[in-house]
């Protein structure tokens, strides 16, 4: 008889589980994984404990792990802990973890299928059987790629999140540091927010300002700089904080003394700061790794500079629209404010609007919040913000003073 063992991996497990004991932080790398993934029980004892270990926010090591499953389980064999020891560590995480959950997957509709299969012989009501097969078919769809809430669940969910904000002293929303627009608008959670505008306006100075705003109470910010430099952005900061036009910076005896300790005085306030910034060019793919890393960094919203340097495959408008859904859908995973800076085509140097949006109406259509800056030919400093879409709330227009030689936006006085 051809006795054949259900769908596994064994290396796969023992090389997953090497690597989670040697470094804890491949944890937040993985596929979502669940005890009852691994095949061997010893192999989900072993992952329970280092999950249970982590959840507490302690170091989940082969001493820990193996006090941890010696209080549950005091009858398990920990020679088989030591083992582990033995076997080679995985490169590749994740991508184990993939191979595991997959198992798993197969496992789980392989005996459900037997347990369907034996019903069969039993002689059952014929529409009674196709209803069960049915059944299977949608829990087995549901169960490897939904999240599906039941309405107690959703409800007690929901009740859950108010009582808990209503506990805290203030919003933990994100604010944008100018008073008039928080009034209107509140960042909290999944939000895909667009800074838009023709060149020359100060989508970036925008987006340096509302950086600056957050990090200076104590907020934490990621900045994917695509369009410029470290340096460049740098500068911008520097020079608003000790307030000398950052174009002095690239002239050799520009500055004097006290500018001198000016510009000590502003570095060592952004030394303090919870800021996080990347500003290699970079793919779609690329984009996605860097905000889920700077989500584990503790990031409370990311800044995205800007949607046309994201490099892709196709043309301009199915490298725009696949990029925008990217990022969309990356906001639902991240739960997390992401601001997106993109540009307005020709049609809306005059008065922007939503339609002018550049070469996607998946702009529009993924977007919670879209902010369109514009400013008169004979103006200088008075800068239109216009709030165009705002899914949970009114639209409204707003204006801001734009330091064109500080590169900042503050209110109008």
């Amino acid at each position: 008889m051809n006795l054949k063992l259900p769908s596994h991996d064994n290396n796969a497990e023992e090389s997953l589980l090497i690597s989670l004991l040697s470094d804890n932080q491949n944890y937040y790398d993985l596929e979502a994984l669940e005890p009852d993934d691994f095949y061997k029980l010893f192999h989900k004892e072993v992952f329970r404990s280092i999950v249970n270990l982590i959840n507490k926010q302690q170091t989940a090591d082969f001493v820990t792990v193996g006090h941890e499953i010696k209080s549950r389980i005091p009858d398990l064999d920990l020679d088989l802990l030591l083992k582990l020891n033995s076997y080679p560590e995985s490169v590749n995480p994740k991508a184990h973890s993939k191979v595991i959950r997959a198992c798993s997957i197969v496992r789980n509709i392989s005996h459900r299928c037997l347990d369907l299969g034996e019903k069969g012989f039993n002689n059952p009501d014929p529409d009674k059987y196709i209803d069960d097969f049915y059944k299977l078919t949608t829990e087995i769809e549901v169960n490897t790629s939904d999240k599906i809430l039941t309405s107690l669940e959703f409800s007690n969910m929901t009740y859950d999140g108010i009582q808990e904000a209503l506990k805290r002293k203030e919003s933990d929303g994100i604010h944008l540091g100018f008073p008039e627009i928080d009034e209107l608008i509140s960042l909290v959670g999944s939000k895909l927010i667009l800074i838009a505008a023709r060149p020359g306006i100060g989508k970036t100075s925008f987006l340096t300002s509302v950086v600056e705003n957050m990090c200076t109470v104590g907020r934490s910010a990621g900045v994917l700089e695509i369009e410029m430099d470290n340096e460049d952005i740098g500068n911008r900061i520097v020079g608003k904080l000790a307030d000398i036009n950052p174009q002095r910076f690239k002239y050799s005896g520009s500055i004097k003394e006290d500018e001198e300790t000016k510009i000590v005085n502003a570095c060592s306030e952004i030394s303090r700061w919870k800021l996080f910034i990347d500003d290699s060019g970079c793919k779609i793919e690329d984009v996605k790794r860097k905000c889920r890393k700077m989500k584990k960094l503790g990031c409370d919203a990311i800044f995205i500079d800007q949607l046309s340097k994201i490099s892709g495959t196709g043309n301009q408008f199915e490298r725009y629209t696949e990029n925008c859904t990217q990022i969309a859908l990356l906001k639902k995973e991240l739960r997390i404010p992401i601001f997106l800076l993109c540009q307005i085509n020709r049609e809306g140097a005059e008065r922007p609007t939503m339609a002018n949006l550049k070469q996607t109406g998946m702009l529009e259509e993924d977007a919670d919040l879209i902010f369109i800056l514009h400013r008169k030919p004979d103006e200088e400093m008075v800068t239109d913000v216009i709030l165009a879409k705002h899914r949970q709330g009114a639209t409204q227009e707003f204006k801001l003073n734009f330091n064109k030689i500080r590169s900042t936006f503050n209110e109008v006085r």
